[in-house]
């Protein structure tokens, strides 16, 4: 019987939930911020428009971050 060290595999499995979670959540802001954009211009509501607009694109400058954070982890080990 082989001796697994458990300290390691947990690090990468939380490593991994939480990585998707995020990805996922953030990815979901970037669907809600663009839907929602073309939604409140369409009724002329500008000011709404803009901040679900920024809420798009910030959530999408965060989703792509921590997908380059991740490649970065994973190269450097």
């Amino acid at each position: 019987m082989t001796t697994v060290a458990l300290a390691p595999l947990l690090s990468a499995v939380l490593g991994a939930l939480v990585g998707a979670v995020s990805v996922t959540l953030a990815f979901s802001l970037v669907i809600l911020g663009v839907a929602r954009y073309a939604d409140m211009r369409r009724v002329g509501r500008v000011g709404a428009a803009r901040a679900y607009g920024a809420v798009g694109v910030a959530a999408a400058v965060i989703a792509i971050g921590i997908v380059a954070l991740g490649l970065v982890v994973v190269t450097s080990r």
